[in-house]
């Protein structure tokens, strides 16, 4: 039974990143930005306090020399900001610039839009059923972070 769950979840999370993905993979053809560089927007959206560009790898599991080449032409494009530290001025923290924000918002309401379709057809007592089991899979990964 477990490995049957297991391969569910397997098939199911992939579908449901490609099948929301096409809006997503198009902005970002039409913005030239790499797959690196949409995850460093990302993962700057879900931040409250800004990283120094070690800390954006490390979250990331890139190397320093791609994130920073990440950066540099997420920078260049205008979508994101070095900014000094409070503390230690010496140290650079990355930060969205409105125009990253946006683009940012932009994704997330397309993955949004998408996951409303996939769900419209759902019944009150469904949804009920698939959010009670996201929710323990949610608290399953935080437990085992």
């Amino acid at each position: 039974m477990a490995e049957d769950l297991e391969q569910l979840l397997l098939k199911g999370t992939g579908l449901i990143w490609r099948s929301g993905n096409s809006e997503l993979m198009a902005e970002m053809l039409e913005l030239d930005l790499t797959f690196s560089q949409s995850m460093v927007l990302m993962f700057l959206s879900n931040r409250s306090d800004p990283p120094a560009l070690t800390d954006l790898a490390s979250g990331l599991k890139l190397s320093l020399p791609t994130a920073s080449r990440a950066v540099d032409r997420l920078a260049h494009k205008g979508l994101v900001r070095r900014v000094a530290d409070v503390v230690d001025r010496r140290v650079k923290r990355l930060v969205l610039s409105p125009i990253g924000r946006r683009i940012v918002d932009d994704m997330h309401a397309a993955r949004r839009r998408r996951l409303q379709q996939l769900l419209k057809d759902l019944g009150p007592a469904e949804r009920s059923l698939l959010e009670q089991a996201f929710r323990l899979l949610l608290e399953t990964i935080k437990r085992g972070e």
